[in-house]
């Protein structure tokens, strides 16, 4: 997690078991994290935080392929979160013994008309 915290973007994935997966996606300012269960069901961390208008092309974060971390389309504004508040929840989703955060899990819905600055 520390080397994820030093660097200015990137992704961190996180698997339980073959189906169930954590991902959080980052920049310099801004974090998505994302997780998908044994059944398939994506869903997003909701805080209090997250984005409320547009993100700018240029700080539009891309959903990556788990695979390969190729970008395959953009997560929308409302996914978007302050770094630090990613990766802390994403600390304490995977430390039992660590803090609870104020989140929700929301399902994605329909993501699929997202570009650069649009979505």
């Amino acid at each position: 997690m520390d080397a994820a915290r030093g660097r200015g973007n990137g992704h961190v994935f996180a698997w339980a078991d073959p189906s169930f997966r954590l991902n959080l996606t980052f920049s310099q300012t801004l974090a998505v994290l994302a997780y998908t269960d044994e059944l398939g069901e994506e869903r997003y961390a909701r805080t209090n935080t997250n984005l409320t208008s547009q993100v700018p092309a240029d700080e539009h974060l891309v959903v990556p392929c788990p695979c390969c971390g190729v970008g395959m389309f953009w997560y929308p504004s409302r996914f978007h979160m302050p770094r630090d508040a990613g990766f802390a929840i994403l600390t304490a989703t995977i430390d039992v013994l660590g803090d609870t955060l104020d989140h929700l899990w929301v399902p994605y819905g329909d993501i699929t008309f997202g570009t650069p600055g649009h979505g």
